[in-house]
């Protein structure tokens, strides 16, 4: 249905669902995604009753997990996953960053926004399987 890719350096903990239908049963464990892990959504869900939905993922292609939704909205939301148009979004924001400091010709500014440039330009390719085009 839709993909995600994590975007955080340090990678991010999320709340899987291991069993159970009520809040009194429910049995959970934490899984931990690394940078660049690739996320696929799916039509798959589950609600628990005084808990929430939990939506079935894909992690890069082999691993099924039942993810509590609000940590899912929540990493999006801090940008901690990313999808691709949040991630190019991203790529054309730090882009401005970086011409405007090569214009002033602060270096340090041009070497912060270039690397994270690049790591937010890997993380698209990785997402969309595209080549990106560098401007």
């Amino acid at each position: 249905m839709g993909n995600l890719i994590v975007a955080d350096q340090k990678g991010i903990h999320i709340q899987c669902l291991s069993h159970g239908y009520k809040k009194e049963n429910l049995v959970c464990h934490s899984l931990f995604l690394k940078q660049g892990e690739l996320l696929t959504i799916t039509n798959r869900k589950k609600y628990i009753v005084n808990v929430g939905w939990f939506i079935l993922i894909q992690t890069n292609n082999n691993i099924e997990e039942f993810v509590f939704v609000e940590e899912l909205e929540e990493a999006l939301n801090n940008e901690q996953i990313m999808d691709e148009i949040d991630c190019m979004l991203k790529i054309s924001s730090i882009s401005y960053y970086l011409d405007q400091s090569l214009v002033s010709r602060n270096k340090e500014e041009f070497l912060k926004f270039s690397a994270l440039r690049n790591e937010l330009a890997f993380l698209y390719e990785q997402l969309s399987g595209k080549v990106l085009i560098e401007s």
